[in-house]
């Protein structure tokens, strides 16, 4: 078995810090939630924590595909018809960060997650570019790898 690459454990380490945080956050914030709160906001806080948590998924998702390949139980060309990062605007679109009526707490996570999505994003298409152009294009493969 190969030693996973260090940008593996990075971003494997990044991504569980900062499930760990949104998930704090969202218990607290669910924790102090009043009536008071105007409902389109609620919504909009919600709909951001929507936007990190799903971020993180695909992320996490992608880093155990990658953690398969290094352990020899899939292929790289597997895992990239498996387990890959959307390029839709709803994942990468910076969107909220800068919106004043947030928490600082929210935005901050949301500048984190969308950081990591970036840098995850671009790995993935790459290697999904050098195996076959035509993956990068593709729609996932939700089928059993064995």
């Amino acid at each position: 078995m190969l030693q996973e690459p260090l940008h593996i454990r990075r971003a494997f380490s990044e991504t569980m810090t900062l499930l760990i945080e949104a998930r704090n956050y969202a218990a607290h914030f669910n924790e102090i939630r009043h009536e008071e709160f105007v409902r389109d906001w609620s919504l909009s806080v919600l709909c951001n924590s929507m936007r990190i948590t799903s971020r993180l998924a695909h992320i996490m998702s992608w880093i155990l595909g990658q953690k398969a390949v290094q352990a020899g139980e899939i292929t790289l060309e597997q895992a990239a018809r498996r387990f890959y990062i959307p390029d839709t605007e709803f994942y990468t679109s910076p969107k909220g960060n800068d919106d004043a009526t947030l928490p600082s707490g929210l935005k901050e996570l949301l500048r984190r997650s969308h950081g990591i999505y970036t840098r995850m994003l671009r790995l993935d298409l790459k290697i999904r570019e050098e195996l076959d152009p035509d993956l990068v294009d593709a729609e996932p493969d939700n089928k059993s790898i064995a």
